[in-house]
C-alpha cells in the first residue's frame, strides 16, 4: 500500500503556529508523519502568501522559519509556477503554454467570475495574491502529483468537484484528514 501524500494549506501552517482548533487534527497528522504514515508537503507558495500586517513576505526564509517553528522544517516543498514580484526565483518552475492553460483552468475552477490578472498595482492587489496563490497550491498539487489536499479554505470546499475533474483526488478539512490518517 502506497503511504499517503497530503498537502497541507498556508492555513494550516498557520493553525499549528498560532494553535488555533485545527491544531489537535493537524498535531496527529504531523505525529504520523514523523511515524512515517503519511507523506506531507506544502506548497512553496505558501512564503508568497499575504502576510500580518497586510504585507507579502520580503523573502523565503519567513516561510522555512515557520516549518521549523511548527516541526516540519523536513517536508517536501513543491514549487509553483513563476510569477513576476509574487515568487522567489529558487522556488519557481519555469512555466510553458502547456502549464499555463492547466494554471489557468485551476484559476478558473477556484474563481470562476474573477478576471485572470491583477491590478496593474500588484504589490497592492491582496485579493489577487490570495487567489493566485490558492490557484497555485491546486497547480502544485495536481503538476507534482500530491493529490491529497488539506485546508479549511472554504473555497477549496466548495470547488470539490471543479478541482477533482482537474486531478485533484481530495480536499479535506484537517479533522477529515486525521479522522482518514491519523487515527
Amino acid at each position: 500500500m502506497e503511504t499517503p501524500r497530503l498537502v497541507l494549506d498556508t492555513n494550516c501552517l498557520i493553525d499549528l503556529e498560532e494553535r488555533r482548533p485545527d491544531a489537535v487534527y493537524l498535531d496527529r497528522l504531523v505525529a504520523a508523519y514523523g511515524q512515517g504514515h503519511v507523506l506531507l508537503a506544502v506548497g512553496s507558495i505558501s512564503a508568497s502568501e499575504n502576510q500580518p500586517g497586510a504585507q507579502p513576505a520580503q523573502n523565503y526564509l519567513v516561510l522555512l522559519d515557520r516549518l521549523t517553528r511548527i516541526g516540519l522544517a523536513d517536508v517536501v516543498r513543491l514549487s509553483p509556477l513563476a510569477t513576476w514580484n509574487v515568487g522567489f526565483w529558487d522556488h519557481m518552475l519555469w512555466s510553458s503554454e502547456q502549464l499555463d492553460k492547466e494554471a489557468e483552468a485551476i484559476r478558473g475552477a477556484l474563481f470562476p467570475a474573477e478576471s485572470p490578472g491583477p491590478s496593474e498595482a500588484l504589490a497592492d492587489d491582496r485579493k489577487w495574491r490570495n487567489r493566485h496563490c490558492d490557484a497555485m497550491l491546486a497547480w502544485c498539487c495536481i503538476h507534482h502529483g500530491w493529490l491529497e489536499l488539506v485546508t479549511r479554505d472554504d473555497n477549496f470546499h466548495r470547488r470539490r468537484a471543479e478541482l477533482a475533474a482537474l486531478g485533484l483526488r481530495a480536499v479535506m478539512s484537517p479533522r477529515q484528514a486525521a479522522e482518514r490518517y491519523a487515527p
